[in-house]
């Protein structure tokens, strides 16, 4: 049996890789406030490795690319060289053995220096893979996403010289891979969790900072019971004013109640629209919108497509790979 020895937190676990593909978790992340219309989209269905495995690796030497954003998780770490970043806004300079992880919708592009090229490792899971492999170590993705702190990190030569090896594996036997799929997931979870291991210990603030009503608020708002509930409706169920809800939305997740609403009905649409046959304005109805219009409005800016468009997308992408 193909196992994953890991560490959840100071205790080392021992997992079947069947364990680490079943586990449930909960489906929630957060955001960024970035302008992001305009901006190429990159799916992970474009990619064969996270289309079939949910993870994805290459090592690669890069120039400079367009701003960009993605619809599934990626650590990369910059092996050698440096690299101009820009993450929603920031332009920094970052530097060999830089641990940094781009969440889903994070708008960012890469910019080569004057004093050459720079090589990199690229990690990558789809959103449900991502927050299983959390689920291992037992972290939420709250714990590890939590506001506007910082998810880039200076690794150690230890740290570098396990993310080295391992990507030296992979290289070396990567054809062995081919119809081995089972050790290349295993390789690449084995890396994922590492690198989330890392954010988290080093991470400045944890959840448990957080008021225990606001938490228990979002736990209630992720209920399937409450996914027609308006801002109105958050503020009741906090038993807070507005303004202080509202104060405590930003200052813990960087959104706006509404906008937080917002996204979070339409991971239930796409939910709805992927698994059951319910008609499009049942499914405005159900998340509580008025306006079927409105709804497919804010439905297309948060995924880039009408809610037609993406169930088709959905059922061909399903065919394609039965």
């Amino acid at each position: 049996m193909l196992c994953l020895l890991l560490q959840k937190h100071d205790v080392t676990v021992n997992l079947s890789i069947e364990e680490v593909f079943e586990m449930p978790v909960e489906n929630y992340y957060n955001d960024t406030n970035s302008d992001k219309k305009n901006v190429l989209t990159v799916h992970y269905q474009a990619n064969p490795n996270l289309s079939k495995m949910q993870v994805s690796f290459h090592w690669w030497a890069e120039e400079s690319t367009t701003l960009h954003k993605h619809d599934h998780y990626e650590f990369f770490i910059i092996t050698s060289g440096r690299i101009q970043h820009t993450l929603n806004g920031d332009t920094e300079i970052l530097e060999e053995n830089t641990l940094q992880l781009i969440r889903p919708d994070d708008v960012h592009q890469f910019s080569q220096l004057k004093e050459g090229r720079s090589t990199h490792i690229n990690i990558s899971a789809t959103c449900e893979r991502f927050e299983k492999l959390c689920a291992v170590l037992g972290i939420s993705i709250e714990q590890l996403l939590y506001g506007n702190c910082p998810l880039r990190f200076e690794l150690s030569s230890n740290e570098m010289d396990f993310f080295i090896h391992r990507s030296q594996q992979l290289n070396l036997k990567i054809r062995d891979y081919e119809n081995d799929y089972s050790l290349f997931q295993l390789i690449v979870c084995e890396m994922l969790v590492h690198a989330i291991s890392i954010l988290y210990k080093r991470h400045p603030i944890r959840l448990d900072n957080r008021p225990k009503w606001f938490c228990s608020l979002l736990k209630q708002l992720h209920s399937p019971d409450l996914m027609n509930c308006n801002a109105e409706d958050v503020y009741k169920l906090s038993g807070y004013s507005p303004p202080v809800v509202i104060k405590h939305f930003k200052q813990y997740t960087g959104e706006t109640v509404q906008s937080y609403l917002v996204k979070l009905k339409t991971d239930w649409a796409i939910l709805l629209l992927h698994n059951t046959d319910k008609s499009i304005l049942e499914i405005s109805e159900i998340l509580g919108y008025s306006s079927l219009s409105h709804f497919c409005k804010l439905f297309k800016n948060q995924t880039g497509e009408t809610p037609a468009r993406f169930r088709i997308s959905a059922k061909n992408t399903r065919s394609d790979n039965s």
